[in-house]
């Protein structure tokens, strides 16, 4: 039997390793070679091993798979690390930027001031090239950084057309919002043609010669401009019946208006006749609408129209029905307005909520407010329309017409009403400190002066214009009012007898107050 661990039937002189230990044959028995130590791996060793190994390269290859797997992980870890890192950067520098632009305007006292053209930093709202103001409304909360003065602002009432912006320091600032009406005044020099600067491309321009009787002459982008496009507001003319002779506007621009020369001796009379003194009363509407009237008790018809919230232009066609309502798109229902037959020689129909639904006046006209349902058809204008009659004058079949409109909105425009003294000191609170005013008695005959700012000081404010005549600017110390931060006071007394026209004793008048915008 052979030894345990020994090859079996060996031959002489094999030799054979066992426990790394060389061993050989005698032919009985196996003999150890003194001295020989095998590097070889025995039979047995060697199995296991190989089945080892074959373990081991299976692990490692699961541990390349791993290994590639965990760097592809790390490489996208690595690398979404690193956005975020730049990421964190970009805002850090940005952070850092804003910080340090506080830190140079805390030394001064941060305020808006004139006409606030100068904010022309980063904000949170919309700005035109043409008007560089804030022109729409932001939310309570959001930040103007003025990057050439250091100044920051934030928004803490974001009521329409209100928006007031509070200084970093914490200083209450005055509000800045778009400037939709100016008032320029001018001398002509007969330049044809000749164009005047606004500080806005106006929709609505009505201008009056001052110094001698001339007519009105109103024109407006909704009707369109040109020689045949003018009206008169104190007069019952056809469109164009001035303007084709006595001047007219011919278009606009960016900021302003053109006007041009009617041809003959006084083509210009009523906008740039040399020598002459001029006042240009300027509206941007930059709100565009058009397409069907309701037709109440007709077939609805097209109109066209622009508005600025508070003041608004439409042209519409007639349907000789009752009921019709035109769409004025203000901000609330219309207070004063007046409606213009553009191709008859009908009269500027006006409407107005204190004299009420029943009564009609005409403007070119002294003659106090007539009772009446064909224009206005006992209905008050609603928050979306201006509801007609079927009198001729506002609403013939077929038949072209311009309505202007006005509502009160706050720090823009007033229209409101008051009870004349008949001494001085009848203060009438607008809320705003007025730019412009018309007023007009409502219970009794009188003309509708006109007041503003441009063409005469707040403290004593007496060059009046007519609304419903020709009459040349006049200044008289009993046509006098005070012109206030939150209204005007008539100061007339009751020794003239021209005080019918705004402050006779007991007596009601309507009023159209345009705040001044900046």
């Amino acid at each position: 039997m052979p030894e345990q661990g020994f090859p079996n039937n060996p031959a002489v002189n094999d030799t054979t390793i066992l426990n790394g230990m060389t061993y050989k044959f005698n032919g009985s028995a196996w003999d150890k070679v003194a001295g020989a130590v095998s590097t070889e791996i025995p039979f047995a060793t060697q199995v296991d091993l190989d089945a080892a190994v074959a373990v081991s390269t299976t692990q490692t290859s699961d541990i390349a798979g791993l290994t590639t797997a965990m760097g592809n992980e790390t490489s996208a870890r690595t690398t979404a690390i690193a956005a975020e890192a730049s990421a964190r950067t970009s805002e850090q520098a940005a952070q850092d930027s804003l910080i340090t632009t506080l830190q140079s305007s805390m030394a001064t006292k941060l305020s808006i001031t004139g006409d606030g053209s100068q904010l022309t930093g980063i904000e949170t709202v919309t700005k035109t090239a043409s008007n560089p103001l804030i022109t729409t409304n932001g939310s309570v909360g959001d930040q103007w950084i003025n990057t050439t003065t250091g100044e920051m602002f934030i928004l803490k009432d974001a009521t329409t057309n209100e928006n007031i912006w509070t200084g970093q320091s914490g200083s209450e600032v005055n509000p800045v919002v778009d400037i939709d009406f100016d008032i320029i005044t001018y001398t002509g020099d007969g330049v044809n043609p000749r164009t005047f600067s606004v500080g806005f491309q106006p929709d609505f321009i009505w201008i009056k010669e001052r110094g001698t009787a001339q007519h009105h002459a109103l024109f407006d982008s909704v009707r369109g401009f040109g020689q045949a496009k003018g009206l008169d507001i104190c007069d019952n003319n056809v469109e164009g019946g001035e303007s084709n002779s006595y001047g007219y506007v011919s278009g606009t621009t960016s900021t302003g208006f053109t006007v041009g020369h009617s041809g003959g001796d006084y083509g210009d009379a009523h906008t740039n006749r040399s020598g002459h003194s001029f006042v240009a009363w300027c509206w941007e509407l930059p709100i565009d609408n058009a397409g069907a009237t309701s037709g109440g008790n007709g077939p609805a018809r097209t109109y066209t129209n622009k508005s600025n919230g508070w003041m608004s232009i439409s042209t519409f066609q007639g349907n000789v029905s009752t009921q019709h309502g035109i769409p004025h798109h203000l901000d609330a229902a219309p207070e004063f307005l007046w409606v213009k037959h553009l191709t008859n020689t009908g009269n500027h129909q006006a409407y107005n909520v204190t004299a009420g639904n029943d009564k009609v006046w005409n403007i070119n006209s002294v003659l106090p407010p007539a009772v009446s349902s064909t224009r206005w058809d006992n209905t008050t204008p609603t928050l979306t329309h201006v509801i007609l009659a079927h009198d001729w004058e506002v609403n013939d079949d077929n038949q072209n017409y311009v309505m202007y409109s006005f509502t009160s909105v706050a720090n823009k425009c007033k229209v409101g009403s008051y009870i004349g003294t008949g001494a001085t000191g009848n203060f009438i609170n607008t809320g705003f400190e007025p730019m412009f005013i018309i007023i007009r008695r409502v219970n009794g005959s009188g003309h509708m002066p006109i007041h503003d700012t441009v063409r005469d000081d707040k403290t004593n404010n007496d060059a009046r214009l007519w609304m419903s005549n020709t009459d040349a600017e006049q200044a008289d110390a009993d046509f006098k009012m005070t012109i206030q931060s939150n209204g005007f006071t008539i100061e007339n007394t009751a020794n003239h007898s021209d005080h019918n026209h705004d402050n006779a004793s007991g007596d009601t008048y309507m009023y159209v107050a345009i705040a001044k915008q900046f």
